[in-house]
């Protein structure tokens, strides 16, 4: 057993956190005095990075890239990816600021396992299916919006369900799904009919039910 010295608390040693029992008292151990800041500073620019690594941190078609991790005068501008507004890239992110990160992502986990983000007119749609709905609706005039998620019960566990869509005018609910994923929610979907009003299917089904609605009145 050792002793952490950040929080004193015992624990046993592992790879990585051998002085420190987790993370997050590893990663507070300032405040760094300048004496050691600079220390750390002289170390970082220093190090050698392989080819990959540069184009990473600093974009590949950056001209002034020389190597180095602390070079404050070397960045590429770059357009943010989720409101487009320029900024001074100095690594390779994507957006221009933490906000931004957090609006353009979220912390849902995927059936599928993986995921690819649209912006559409600011809002983040996460599928090209979403996309596709998003744009039918706009062209058809009717009004929707990215709804709050819905709490479900699951033997009295409380869940959030995140469904695409939601049309004020008509209080319906939205969302395409593929067969598999379908087959995987048909539980926790059999718990949800009774709660809203919603369509829930491929995306064939969601663009008839769209074309339903222009003939009956909100």
């Amino acid at each position: 057993m050792s002793i952490c010295k950040k929080c004193n608390t015992e624990f046993t040693p592992s790879k990585g956190l051998k002085h420190y029992c987790s993370l997050s008292c590893r990663n507070s151990r300032g405040p760094w005095s300048e004496a050691h800041k600079k220390i750390i500073s002289k170390k970082l620019s220093g190090r050698k990075l392989s080819e990959s690594c540069k184009k990473k941190l600093r974009g590949k078609n950056n001209p002034n890239w020389k190597g180095g991790i602390s070079s404050p005068d070397v960045y590429v501008i770059k357009k943010c990816s989720y409101c487009n507004v320029e900024f001074k890239c100095y690594t390779g992110r994507k957006t221009c600021s933490r906000e931004c990160q957090i609006k353009a992502c979220t912390n849902r986990k995927y059936q599928n396992g993986s995921r690819k983000t649209y912006y559409y007119k600011s809002i983040v749609l996460e599928s090209s299916w979403e996309l596709e709905i998003a744009k039918l609706l706009d062209s058809k005039g009717i009004n929707w919006i990215r709804p709050k998620p819905i709490k479900w019960y699951d033997n009295d566990k409380e869940r959030l369900y995140y469904p695409d869509f939601y049309l004020d005018d008509y209080n319906l609910f939205l969302d395409p799904k593929n067969p598999y994923c379908m087959k995987l929610d048909s539980k926790k979907m059999n718990i949800i009919r009774k709660q809203i009003n919603i369509v829930y299917g491929d995306i064939d089904l969601i663009k008839k039910t769209i074309e339903n609605l222009l003939g009956v009145g909100p």
